[in-house]
């Protein structure tokens, strides 16, 4: 009797790091997902027995959240107007110390040139200036 074929079935592809990846993100995605649901019940659960025991109906939980909400945003609009002063302060003075840190450094830099006797880049242009000046008039003189 005659053996029959038998089809081999391609072996799947191995796994590539992108979709390695994108399996890795999907399974985060969908656990994250669940446990933000579970802790969403979680937090109404609590949240009704806490009104309950305290005796406080949802209208007046609803009233009370709103002027917290009121409340935090006024604060925050408060707190970011002292930010933005304070910011404002801190980068007045680093432009203030920036310039004298810019003098110092001029300073500086004049006084080691001048120590090793090397000319500064005004006194080379007045020399240029006086050599063209001179020159000038020695055309004059030449021409005469």
């Amino acid at each position: 009797m005659a053996k029959k074929k038998t089809s081999r079935k391609k072996p799947a592809p191995a796994p590539t790091r992108a979709g390695q990846a994108q399996t890795v993100l999907r399974d985060t995605w969908a656990s994250t997902a669940k446990a933000l649901s579970a802790a969403e019940v979680e937090v109404q659960q609590q949240l009704t027995s806490l009104l309950k025991r305290n005796k406080i109906s949802v209208a007046d939980a609803t009233t009370m959240l709103r002027q917290f909400k009121l409340r935090a945003a006024k604060m925050r609009a408060q707190r970011m107007r002292e930010l933005e002063a304070g910011a404002s302060a801190v980068q007045s003075r680093v432009q203030r110390e920036s310039r004298n840190a810019g003098r110092f450094i001029t300073g500086a830099v004049q006084s080691t040139l001048a120590a090793l006797n090397i000319p500064s880049r005004k006194e080379v242009a007045e020399l240029t200036r006086k050599v063209d000046a001179l020159s000038k008039k020695i055309d004059k003189l030449r021409k005469k």
